[in-house]
Formats: structure tokens, C-alpha cells, sequence
């Protein structure tokens, strides 16, 4: 009973996941793939984490560069929307060919001209 106990305060977080595959829809629609994860990281405290992977796949199962540009729009609504439902962006990766690239976690500072062939995004609450 006691372990039943530590996992009955955990919030169902699918309409947020489902919100976020609605927001990104279009981008599947440009070759995009997104993938959006959640973890609960801490059941004592009740936090959670979502990562949204994206990566673009024209050519059939290799990645493909983009610029920052092309998703800029729809990240300035995700963060909005996390923001929203008591989410905060923790940390950004991103990659191209030869090395990881380091994007600011504030979107404004970010080089719209920046190409990656992967970027992964955290949030938690």
C-alpha cells in the first residue's frame, strides 16, 4: 500500500502531449519527424519531463540539415504553451554532422541561420 501511495499524486500529463503533437503537426508535413517523450523523473515531488526530438528525414532514414528558421514559429508557440501548463525549457541539444551545437534556452538570442540535423528539447515542471 505504502508504493501505491507515492504514485497516486502523479499528473496525467496525454492532453499536453497530444496539445504538442498538434502544435508540430505541420512540420511532419515538411519531412519533420517528431518524436515527444515524458518521463517522471522525481514521483516524490511529482515533476516530470518532456522531450521533443526533432529531426528531418527527406531522403528515407538519413537526417537532413536545417536552419533554426524553420522551426522558430513553432517553438515560440511550444514554449508559450509549456509555459502556460507550469513547464519550463531546461536545456537544449543540438547536433549537425561533426559536433554538438550550442543553442541559447532563450529564443530570441537564438541565430535563425544555424544549421543542425537534430535538436532535442526538456521541459519540466
Amino acid at each position: 500500500m505504502k508504493y501505491l501511495k507515492r504514485f497516486e499524486n502523479v499528473e496525467d500529463n496525454s492532453e499536453i502531449l497530444s496539445d504538442l503533437e498538434d502544435i508540430l503537426s505541420d512540420l511532419k508535413d515538411e519531412y519533420f519527424d517528431i518524436f515527444i517523450r515524458e518521463r517522471d523523473f522525481n514521483y516524490i515531488v511529482n515533476k516530470s519531463l518532456i522531450r521533443i526530438n526533432i529531426i528531418q528525414d527527406k531522403v528515407g532514414g538519413l537526417p537532413n540539415e536545417f536552419e533554426l528558421s524553420e522551426i522558430n514559429e513553432y517553438f515560440e508557440r511550444i514554449f508559450s504553451y509549456m509555459k502556460s501548463n507550469d513547464f519550463e525549457l531546461r536545456n537544449i541539444d543540438a547536433f549537425d554532422k561533426s559536433k554538438i551545437v550550442k543553442i541559447p534556452i532563450d529564443i530570441n538570442q537564438w541565430d535563425l541561420d544555424t544549421k543542425v540535423l537534430g535538436i532535442n528539447f526538456y521541459f519540466n515542471n
